[in-house]
């Protein structure tokens, strides 16, 4: 099982990832890596936090301390305002063994952002019918 938890903080988007199966605390940062001084600052907050909760919601110990904390080598975004689209496709299509370079790179941004546009205008959850309407009728 994997917990994903998509956070915000300082401005950037990344995914903390919680692998119970692996026994891996993972982070997916399409802007920094693990040696920066970004997740230097947040890596322990993080991994100590999810314990904390874990443990004051009287779950099963699950011998977090024992866990390995990774950085996968993801594709990094250009410029400053991808990180959001990164995240919603890494929460789409991440898999373990899974070769993100090749599912989803900075060239595809523009089009991900037009994508997830379109769904959520058409999704069944959006009641705004005449707005589905003018842009069907475009």
């Amino acid at each position: 099982m994997k917990l994903f938890f998509p956070t915000l903080h300082k401005s950037h988007w990344f995914i903390f990832l919680v692998d119970l199966c692996a026994h891996k605390f993972i982070f997916l940062d399409s802007k920094y890596d693990g040696d920066s001084t970004y997740h230097r600052t947040i890596k322990h907050m993080m991994i100590e936090n999810f314990k904390r909760a874990w443990n004051d919601a009287g779950l099963r110990n699950m011998g977090y301390r024992h866990y390995e904390t990774a950085y996968p080598n993801l594709p990094k975004q250009e410029g400053c305002d991808a990180c959001g689209i990164f995240v919603l496709n890494w929460l789409e299509n991440w898999r373990s063994r899974n070769a993100l370079q090749s599912v989803f790179t900075h060239d595809m941004v523009q089009d991900a952002r037009i994508r997830f546009a379109v769904d959520i205008l058409f999704s069944e959850h959006n009641i705004l019918d005449e707005g589905k309407r003018i842009v069907k009728d475009l």
